[in-house]
């Protein structure tokens, strides 16, 4: 993807949230001016670590920022989706996640998320 359209990504996510260049950087620890040259594309060489910072201080995928994937959710590599797996389970794992829940605490939600449904199938039956 062209640095371009990473920056592009970058600022959409920022003013989305109502956050400025500064409040990234400060976030993150760099200078402004470094979060200004990812925005505008002019950063000579992407690098993994910043992208990972920024994407957590965006609350955003961080292949999102880098159009690997279509959606900005923040995607948690323990709760992609798998097969068959309703869309309700991933959703459910992703808002645990942004609450700041172990992945411990997620899984364990997860189990009882699965747990209810199975007995509501038994019930149904």
């Amino acid at each position: 993807m062209e640095r371009e359209e990473i920056g592009r990504r970058i600022k959409l996510a920022r003013t989305d949230r109502g956050l400025t260049q500064g409040d990234i950087a400060q976030s993150i620890g760099v200078a402004v001016s470094t979060v200004q040259r990812y925005e505008t594309g002019s950063i000579e060489k992407i690098k993994m670590p910043v992208i990972e910072a920024i994407a957590r201080a965006l609350k955003v995928n961080p292949a999102w920022l880098l159009g690997k994937t279509e959606s900005p959710d923040p995607g948690y590599p323990a709760y992609k989706k798998e097969e068959n797996m309703p869309d309700i389970y991933l959703r459910l794992a992703q808002g645990a996640k942004q609450m700041d829940l172990s992945e411990r605490d997620i899984n364990t939600l997860l189990d009882i998320a699965r747990t209810l449904k199975e007995r509501d199938k038994l019930h149904d039956e």
